[in-house]
């Protein structure tokens, strides 16, 4: 990721460039205490639409690299995955089954 990425999409907000920090990084802060609540939000793909991820107060984490599907059951549809999973993972797993998740 870029210094100074702008974490948006698009709308009436222009959210301040700012620096992601990488997961096993916000991890280790949270186990240290030195996070404040609610000072990390989570960052995924940046394809949610009119939602802009800005966190003036903290950091926001980078999960795109927690992205392994951990299970799937094909008879349940039940998938467990890692914060940064992609949707079209997600389907590519499920389809198959005959499984699509209800919103897209």
């Amino acid at each position: 990721m870029r210094g100074g990425e702008r974490f948006g999409s698009f709308g009436l907000a222009t959210p301040p460039a700012r620096h992601a920090i990488p997961a096993d990084h916000a991890v280790a802060l949270l186990k240290s205490g030195a996070a404040k609540p609610g000072s990390l939000l989570g960052y995924g793909n940046g394809r949610s639409y009119g939602d802009t991820c800005q966190n003036q107060a903290g950091s926001v984490v980078d999960m795109r690299p927690l992205n392994r599907v951990r299970a799937f059951n094909a008879g349940t549809g039940v998938l467990e995955a890692d914060a940064g999973v992609l949707l079209r993972d997600i389907i590519s797993h499920a389809a198959p089954y005959g499984f699509f998740p209800a919103v897209v």
